[in-house]
């Protein structure tokens, strides 16, 4: 499931999100994943500012799945690096290499000690 398509109900007691309703995953990889005191104020936050639903996404957008499509935010991902490197060029600074958001969940969590 993808982190943006996360809806209410996937969230158990605030402290994992489950992956196991994603179709697309296969037995292997379906798994409750543990969420970080950060991403729990986050999400806890988002949630109280769209007055405690029941259901519905965490990320919402005016789209027609409801959430933010993973082609929005490679655009603003890609927009940043744009921008980043405009700057850098003005103030003579080396640019920023791109890289695809997908790959950090491959860098962060080897390295982490992390045990999913």
């Amino acid at each position: 499931m993808l982190a943006i398509a996360l809806g209410i109900r996937d969230v158990d007691e605030w402290q994992a999100w489950d992956c196991a309703g994603d179709s697309r995953k296969t037995a292997a990889a379906r798994r409750v994943l543990p969420m970080t005191s950060r991403v729990r104020t986050v999400i806890e936050e988002r949630w109280a500012s769209a007055n405690e639903p029941e259901e519905g996404w965490i990320f919402p957008a005016e789209t027609k799945s409801g959430h933010i499509e993973k082609s929005t935010l490679k655009k603003q991902h890609k927009k940043v690096f744009e921008t980043v490197n405009k700057e850098a060029a003005k103030n003579d600074e080396k640019p920023v290499r791109p890289f695809v958001l997908y790959d950090l969940r491959h860098t962060f969590l080897p390295g982490s000690g992390v045990r999913l």
